[in-house]
């Protein structure tokens, strides 16, 4: 049980109390976030809401259901707010067409940072964010923060569009950046279109990625038990303990096919005039002159992202150490071993006749 008198956030607020709503509802919202267990999550909500009145109620639980894509409100909450209310199919669909038109009137940024893993997404994501004041966001599921996605379990997901996650972010006032590995389809092409939204792509030479990706998996190997290691990577518990070939040779065999997967993907696409993505390279952009990034991102993004804005941000990221940005060294795949290296080449080879992927390969 929760003792209302031990906890400010629990107490109910009033004019003359002065306690802030808003951050009631965020107290109470982080308390769920990560519940996974739909019954658990309803009753806990109820239990946090009992004795407040019905309007903040309402807050909480949409803010909750905004939050924490599990959670559904009891019985109870439903008989008291939701009199004589029903919705059917032609009422959902009302919804949500009404939604599609609002979310035009909403003018702010809205970024893809459509990356695979060990390309600098996560500091160029916090660039982007900095500079244009917008929200981080994550349009696979709709959550508070991209934290809660693994602490929900839904790391391992495909990070395909979600459309709720979608529609809730279009209503951000100052933006969104989302920073995910998606593949390009025709369909998703057409869903940024929709809600215009702009894909900023990250390459990076694949054996450097490889190799950086590896580091990642051990450190995660080290910090995570084995199941929730496989969620996190898709890789047996076994691979922090495989010689350094071995685990080399298993990466390009469950992760290299996803990463040409992604590049092809989305230059298909872009070479059918279906989507017109900007290009960052982590060896000739990030590891470049910050100037020259900015400059690239500002004339691409356009409105009030300026360039000195997202040169001043870019210093203001570089070396931050919460940023993930590993080792940061470009070359780093020369320590394959040529056994590797070969079969790198040849699941490149599989597409030379559609892609060229020159500019990904030593």
């Amino acid at each position: 049980m929760i003792d209302r008198k031990r906890d400010p956030a629990m107490t109910s607020p009033s004019p003359q109390s002065g306690v802030d709503a808003q951050a009631i509802i965020q107290q109470m919202v982080a308390k769920v976030v990560n519940i996974t267990d739909p019954v658990k999550l309803s009753a806990t909500v109820a239990e946090l809401m009992t004795g407040l009145p019905d309007p903040l109620q309402r807050q909480i639980a949409c803010s909750v259901g905004l939050s924490n894509p599990l959670y559904a409100p009891d019985d109870a909450y439903a008989a008291r707010m939701w009199r004589g209310q029903q919705i059917g199919l032609t009422e959902f669909a009302d919804i949500v067409l009404r939604l599609k038109k609002a979310v035009k009137t909403v003018r702010a940024p809205r970024i893809l940072l459509a990356c695979p893993r060990k390309t600098a997404s996560t500091f160029l994501s916090a660039v982007l964010v900095h500079a244009l004041g917008a929200q981080e966001s994550l349009l696979t599921l709709p959550v508070a923060r991209l934290q809660n996605a693994g602490a929900l379990g839904a790391a391992m997901r495909e990070h395909e569009m979600d459309e709720l996650a979608l529609l809730r972010a279009c209503f951000i006032p100052n933006g969104f950046v989302s920073q995910q590995h998606v593949r390009c389809t025709p369909y998703l092409a057409a869903q940024l279109a929709l809600y215009q939204v702009k894909p900023i792509l990250l390459k990076r030479n694949l054996m450097d990625s490889l190799v950086s990706l590896d580091d990642m998996c051990l450190e995660a190997a080290r910090s995570h038990p084995a199941d929730k290691f496989y969620f996190y990577t898709h890789l047996p518990h076994a691979y922090k303990d495989m010689p350094d070939d071995r685990r080399m040779a298993t990466l390009i065999r469950l992760y290299l096919p996803w990463y040409l997967s992604f590049y092809a993907s989305w230059r298909k696409c872009e070479a059918m005039g279906q989507v017109a993505p900007l290009w960052i390279s982590y060896e000739d952009d990030i590891k470049g002159e910050p100037a020259e990034l900015a400059e690239k991102l500002a004339g691409y993004i356009g409105g009030a992202a300026t360039a000195e804005r997202i040169a001043a941000a870019i210093v203001a990221n570089t070396g931050k150490p919460t940023l993930k940005f590993n080792k940061g060294v470009v070359g780093r795949g020369k320590r394959m071993s040529d056994a590797n290296r070969d079969m790198v080449r040849d699941y490149v080879d599989l597409f030379k006749d559609e892609v060229d992927f020159s500019d990904l390969i030593d």
